[in-house]
């Protein structure tokens, strides 16, 4: 039995020297650091307004897919390498994405606290007597706390995907419900 426990351990230490484990954990941290990198890449791109929103979730979609690849590469050694490059073809893919996903001019209002378009749409339905008073004030509030929360994250403070995935959602919903009031519907 102790024989075969030696054995075990010299085979496992010949295949997979100790510095192999190492350069797995570093290829992989690596990998996690570039793909940190690309989600950072598209909330810039989605806080610009030159990433759609539905652009965005699936982006991060795909960059979670790379998380499960990570996993598997560190709980297999012996497929570590296969993984890796697998991970390293998937990110370069999801950059090509990237790119492709990314326009040169604005798509959507993008998040910006001192972008006052919603706020003059609201303005001039009232003008227009398009809305009422009542409907002007509640858009005006769910407006200004959209604002507030933009400021929180503003350029110098950078968001997180997290947060600017919600704040594209709830500036869009609100643009809907502005054209909705404005319908009246």
């Amino acid at each position: 039995m102790l024989k075969r426990v030696a054995l075990t351990v010299v085979s496992v230490l010949v295949l997979f020297p100790p510095g192999a484990f190492c350069t797995i954990e570093t290829d992989i941290n690596n990998a996690d650091l570039q793909r940190n990198e690309l989600l950072k890449k598209v909330a810039n791109g989605l806080v610009s307004g030159k990433v759609s929103i539905e652009d965005a979730q699936k982006l991060k979609g795909e960059l979670d897919n790379v998380v499960k690849l990570e996993t598997r590469a560190q709980e297999d050694p012996l497929t570590s390498p296969e993984r890796l490059q697998e991970i390293n073809n998937t990110l370069k893919e999801i950059q090509t994405h990237i790119d492709a996903s990314t326009h040169p001019t604005k798509v959507w209002i993008g998040i910006d606290s001192r972008d006052r378009t919603l706020d003059q749409k609201i303005t001039d339905a009232l003008d227009r007597k398009a809305i009422s008073k009542e409907q002007a004030e509640g858009l005006k509030q769910q407006y200004d706390e959209l604002r507030a929360r933009e400021a929180n994250g503003d350029p110098t403070h950078g968001f997180e995907f997290d947060d600017a995935i919600s704040l594209a959602v709830d500036t869009q919903t609100l643009g809907s419900n502005i054209d909705k009031a404005i319908a009246g519907k």
